[in-house]
């Protein structure tokens, strides 16, 4: 009995899990035909196929569907009515149709298998550990550097599908004009409809793609930020448990040996290729093929010492971390030395992989089996210098991580004013290492020589040194000049001459600090000349004449100058076009160059500074010429700005001769060097101060008189008034 109900039960538990089994298999195919069903509905009967010779601007949103089976259905309405418009063609357009509904059917397929497809994740989240090992945090970086490579990549795709979709789109709006410009009853109107449709597809094409790039980089991008969160948990999580520093001399020792053995290797090839330059027939394949043996080598040479610097830093940060060493003294290598190698191994993998890259752009040779052998080995070596290119890349990365620790243990290592003195210099310098990144970005071309703006602020703090040069040259001479007493004139002249000078060299130093072909300019020079002596005569003539000015020594600073035009006043600079000089009403006036040297010039300070002015005067006949030369002397002894008692500068008068109604005197006096620059108050001053010396001895200036005689054909009227006769109307 026990055994009969135990197989009931086994009986009854079976028909259950026959009935479950069933329930299951059952759901797909209810949920099939629902679907079915409510597609149906969905087609049948709101929905018709648009008409391909009447193609509305809507009919996409009208016939596309997120539901892949509706989709389907109205897919092959579609299909059928265009079936039933191509069937009616004749002969001759039946080709051009068939093609494009074979095109249509295509791009229907492919919409359909693009429906409902995620995009593809590119990589899973990484797990978080308690800690990590150095090792660890490499292969974190690493995978890093992988993502944001990857990333690159999916920008670049997405920046052409973007192009693709405007080409589509401008393809697009011309076949909107061509299909409503043709005839809706010719053969053409069905295949412009076909046209568009496919055109629409295509876009569908593009804007899944775009979306899935978007998707997917959105993707990459939080997997980017999660391992760039789990190497910063990393750094400050470091065990030393997979380094030894036996393993770490040994891995040194190894690179080392490497680094000789491709030295020697460098040598050897260098010599090959001097010899298959310099052979009577040189063969161009056996020169490409040692040219990229030698980038090889250079690259692997390069590699090696980049490699040894990262086992360097690993022995300074593990010895730090376990405490072997007490001060960071005892480390490898200082950072800026470190810094220099890592800038010069960024600017030389930038020249292997353009000679690399045009090594692998050169033709193949047409025939010649060994020519052909030599051209595939060479082919080889670049592609292999390009992927060895990528290591020095990532071994820099690593190293400046590792050495990032090496710095973070220092800083724990250094107390007091070490420590704060090893930040400020670790703060400078990755400060500087990121504004050399900054200036090291090429604006421009000057021909091959490219332009950066590191070139452009060095050209510039280059001659702004000249600049202050010249000028500190200038101020010395100024105030030696006013300290000695010396020829202001001369010191001047010198002083532009070296500043003309000093600018040249400065131009000359900031070009060529931008790495400019001065063998360029010289051509361009001679080009320009022509043009420069035709269009700048006025400009040229005057640099030339304020020259001849300054070598000559004619006219200096501080003289005091009266022009043919009247101007007069002192010379304040001598400019390389023009001369500033200011006039007793302190104006300046800027006056050529060309004119100082064209035109009469009166200088009134050229060989002394003082000169002789003379004052003409009159006074009445009878007056006693002795009394009138006391009161010119005495007038001279009140004017301003007169030598008097110097031996041959005495004021002296002199009668100079008879007037109709005076006596002409000229009183000479001597000035000095303020009286030259203000002639008109000195003569001022000297005829105030006369005319009130006439005053008080009586003497008197005569002024002209005239006597009028009336005459007569009888005679000569007496000068009385005449008496009037009387009218005849009195």
């Amino acid at each position: 009995m026990q055994n009969l109900g135990k197989m009931f039960s086994l009986m009854r538990i079976n028909f259950l899990k026959t009935i479950i089994l069933g329930i299951f298999l059952l759901q797909p195919v209810m949920a099939w035909s629902q679907e079915t069903q409510a597609a149906d509905k969905a087609v049948e009967p709101s929905w018709t196929a648009p008409d391909i010779v009447a193609l509305p601007v809507d009919w996409w949103s009208k016939f596309f569907s997120e539901n892949k089976e509706v989709f389907r259905i109205r897919a092959e309405l579609l299909t059928t009515k265009v079936n039933e418009y191509v069937g009616s063609l004749d002969a001759e357009n039946l080709v051009a149709a068939q093609a494009s509904v074979k095109t249509l059917r295509s791009n229907l397929d492919t919409v359909l298998s693009l429906q409902g497809t995620p995009a593809a994740p590119q990589n899973t989240a990484l797990p978080t550990l308690d800690s990590y090992t150095l090792k660890q945090l490499l292969d974190l970086r690493e995978r890093w550097r992988e993502g944001r490579s990857k990333l690159d990549v999916l920008e670049l795709e997405k920046q052409q599908l973007s192009k693709q979709k405007q080409l589509l789109a401008q393809r697009r709006d011309l076949a909107l004009t061509q299909f409503a410009d043709t005839d809706p009853s010719s053969p053409a109107r069905l295949l412009a409809g076909l046209h568009r449709i496919n055109l629409r597809l295509e876009q569908y094409f593009l804007e899944k793609q775009l979306a899935d790039k978007t998707a997917q980089q959105a993707q990459l991008g939080s997997y980017l930020d999660d391992v760039s969160q789990k190497i910063t948990y990393a750094a400050s999580h470091l065990l030393t448990d997979d380094l030894s520093l036996k393993d770490l001399d040994s891995a040194i020792h190894r690179l080392s040996d490497t680094m000789t053995g491709a030295t020697g290797k460098l040598a050897a090839i260098q010599q090959k290729l001097l010899d298959a330059i310099n052979a009577d027939k040189p063969n161009k394949y056996k020169i490409l093929d040692l040219k990229q043996q030698l980038t090889k080598v250079s690259v692997e040479e390069m590699l090696a010492r980049l490699k040894l610097e990262l086992e360097y830093a690993k022995r300074d940060w593990f010895l730090l971390r376990t405490g072997t060493i007490t001060s960071t003294l005892d480390l490898h290598k200082s950072d800026p030395t470190l810094r220099t190698l890592l800038d010069e191994a960024t600017q030389q993998s930038a020249l292997w992989t353009e000679a690399s890259r045009n090594t692998l752009i050169t033709p193949a040779p047409d025939k010649g089996r060994t020519a052909k052998r030599t051209y595939n080995q060479a082919q080889t070596n670049a592609h292999k210098t390009l992927s060895e290119v990528a290591d020095i890349t990532a071994t820099m990365d690593n190293l400046s991580l590792v050495q990032a620790q090496v710095a973070s243990e220092s800083l724990k290592l250094e107390q007091g004013f070490g420590g704060v003195w090893l930040r400020i210099r670790l703060f400078t310098d990755e400060l500087w290492a990121k504004s050399k990144a900054l200036l090291n970005i090429s604006l421009f071309h000057f021909g091959d020589s490219p332009v950066t703006a590191g070139g452009l602020t060095k050209a510039l703090l280059i001659f702004l040194f000249f600049w202050a040069l010249s000028w500190i040259i200038r101020h010395l001479l100024d105030r030696l000049v006013r300290r000695q007493q010396f020829q202001q004139g001369s010191f001047y002249a010198s002083g532009r001459v070296l500043h003309y000078i000093i600018l040249t060299i400065a131009v000359i130093a900031a070009l060529g600090s931008l790495g400019l072909d001065f063998s360029s300019f010289a051509l361009i020079a001679g080009a320009l000349s022509v043009g420069i002596g035709f269009g700048l005569q006025t400009v040229v003539l005057n640099f030339v004449s304020g020259l001849i000015l300054l070598f000559e020594g004619s006219i200096r600073v501080g003289d005091y100058v009266e022009l043919d035009s009247g101007l007069m006043g002192v010379v304040r600079e001598i400019r390389s076009r023009a001369t500033l000089i200011t006039t007793n009403d302190n104006i300046d006036v800027i006056v050529p160059n060309s004119e100082l040297t064209a035109n009469r010039m009166i200088n009134w300070t050229l060989r002394e500074s003082i000169a002789r002015m003379r004052i003409p005067f009159a006074v009445a006949y009878g007056s006693d010429k002795e009394l009138v030369k006391q009161a010119a002397l005495d007038a001279v002894d009140e004017g301003e700005f007169c030598i008097r008692h110097t031996i041959g500068r005495k004021p002296a008068v002199r009668l100079i001769s008879f007037g109709e109604n005076a006596l002409n005197f000229e009183l000479r006096v001597w000035v000095n060097r303020q009286g030259v620059r203000r002639p008109i108050f000195v003569r001022s001053s000297i005829l105030w101060a006369l005319d009130n010396k006439f005053r008080e001895n009586g003497l008197r200036v005569p002024f002209p008189q005239r006597e009028v005689h009336v005459r007569k054909e009888s005679g000569v009227l007496s000068p009385q008034r005449p008496e009037l006769e009387p009218s005849d109307d009195q």
